[in-house]
């Protein structure tokens, strides 16, 4: 198995293990009354599970070499831009669905994600875009515009300004994922990157979430099911992320983020009876854009139109090159032909 075919795996992994995330959280929450508190405390212990989660991992494979790694000039810096970011991520993404629901929470928040991915990887490791994610990315736009439009639901701009965030907070938590566990930089493993992303997070949320519940217990009204959903929808895919940085670039990871939006849609369709019809078209098209990426589709066709182009300028100068020997032929045949009998003779 190829080592594209491997990050191609690993992120799918990630991308479905994500979307089942915030279809469990909508169903979480559809069971009780999502207030800011709550959200904290499940933004808490999801993150806490994760950190927990790590820990033990790198206790039980004995490596204790993280302090060290974090003295490499600017690793310090990301890790603590890459915690904070962490934290506010899965606050503002639980929020974001408890007050729009999964399903549109989905189509905004990672409506931006794969371009903004693509971004942060062009601009921290000079990756270059190809043909096929712009045309993913045109598909992909245009099938989340179909589902945004064809739903006729009004978002206050306010709630349309923090779903922005997210997207944009996780394609800059992504480009310091992948410069922390390059070999070239500070070379973290997965376990320590996972440390370094949620410890600062835990902290940050456990002191907002007692602060404004005034609770120093964390106050979780169904704590196995959201353990459930920390392991499952938040330290696995992680893990899986973390893999496939490793062995692929962001342009993949992007083009695999195409799918959340429509996976997410798709697994909460049977809330949201509205949904059915044309949102569905979007929703395939959304999906259509990991096939046009993953296949090559616009490359096949640019590779198939260039042989077809030199096929045809070669038989056109083929047959240009004929024409004009048999011009040349023509003509010395009309001049020998044309020559008085005195040349003839001469010739003899």
């Amino acid at each position: 198995m190829s080592r594209e075919t491997k990050a191609a795996i690993t992120f799918a992994g990630f991308a479905l293990l994500l979307a089942f995330r915030d279809v469990a959280t909508e169903l979480f929450l559809s069971t009780q009354t999502a207030t800011k508190e709550k959200t904290l405390w499940l933004s808490f212990m999801v993150c806490g599970t994760i950190l927990t989660l790590s820990c033990i991992r790198l206790l039980v494979r004995g490596q204790l070499g993280l302090l060290h790694k974090l003295m490499t000039p600017g690793a310090l810096r990301k890790a603590t831009t890459l915690g904070l970011l962490s934290g506010g991520i899965y606050f503002l993404i639980f929020f974001i669905i408890g007050q729009l629901g999964a399903g549109v929470a989905g189509l905004i928040d990672y409506g931006l994600i794969p371009l903004a991915t693509a971004v942060v990887g062009a601009m921290m490791f000079k990756e270059k875009l190809s043909a096929d994610f712009y045309g993913a990315f045109f598909v992909y736009l245009l099938g989340i515009t179909i589902l945004m439009v064809s739903r006729n639901e009004f978002i206050p701009l306010w709630l349309l300004g923090v779903a922005v965030l997210p997207p944009v907070a996780s394609a800059l938590s992504d480009g310091c994922t992948k410069w922390l566990l390059d070999e070239k930089n500070a070379g973290l493993t997965r376990a320590e990157l996972l440390i370094v992303r949620f410890s600062p997070a835990v902290l940050v949320l456990y002191v907002l979430a007692a602060g404004t519940s005034g609770s120093l217990m964390p106050q979780i009204d169904a704590p196995f099911k959201t353990l459930a959903v920390a392991v499952v929808g938040g330290w696995v895919p992680l893990m899986l992320l973390c893999t496939g940085l490793g062995m692929a670039g962001m342009k993949k990871l992007a083009a695999w983020e195409f799918t959340i939006p429509a996976v997410v849609f798709l697994g909460t369709l049977h809330r949201h009876p509205e949904n059915v019809g044309v949102p569905m078209v979007g929703a395939i098209l959304v999906l259509s854009g990991i096939v046009i990426s993953e296949w090559k589709l616009i490359s096949q066709l640019n590779v198939r139109v260039r042989s077809a182009a030199r096929l045809t300028s070669r038989r056109v100068f083929a047959k240009f090159h004929s024409g004009v020997l048999y011009a040349v032929s023509f003509r010395r045949l009309l001049r020998r032909d044309s020559a008085t009998p005195e040349q003839h003779t001469n010739t003899y």
